[in-house]
């Protein structure tokens, strides 16, 4: 069944790149082979990878035409859901393209020793005695009592 997808690894592709589905590109070469199969065979072939990409682009780009196409709030909920749901497949079939980003911002140095170095500071006391030496310290500032009792 592998053989036939890539018999018509070219047309598939260029299918695919068009934003076709395989269950509709198997039915329309008149192939007898489930989407499935087609997709596992040509998995590892890097232009089928760049048309299933494509897939994707035009498909998300569909869906915001039917956003935008919507005539009332009814027609503009069914294009969100179903914008949502093309945008949850890309993401997750090509999260380098389509998935979130987390952003990590590197701090120079040895975290860990730094996270030492003040772990010290606040057991030896000096971040405590240096707020008593000062009573408007950024570190422990001063409290007030609100019923205006003193010590």
């Amino acid at each position: 069944m592998t053989a036939i997808a890539i018999q018509h690894r070219d047309e598939i592709i260029a299918l695919v790149a068009s934003g076709k589905r395989l269950s509709d590109i198997s039915a329309e070469l008149g192939l007898n082979v489930s989407p499935q199969a087609i997709s596992h065979a040509l998995k590892d072939d890097p232009d089928y990878q760049g048309a299933a990409e494509s897939y994707h682009s035009c498909r998300l780009d569909a869906a915001e035409r039917g956003i935008d196409a919507a005539a009332d709030s009814v027609d503009v909920a069914r294009a969100r859901a179903a914008w949502s749901s093309v945008a949850w497949r890309a993401e997750r079939e090509f999260p380098h393209r389509w998935g979130q980003r987390t952003q990590v911002t590197h701090v120079d140095g040895d975290l860990a020793a730094r996270i030492e170095a003040a772990r010290g500071r606040l057991i030896e006391g000096e971040c405590c005695a240096d707020a008593e030496s000062s009573a408007a310290s950024p570190v422990l500032p001063a409290v007030s009592d609100p019923n205006g009792a003193s010590d």
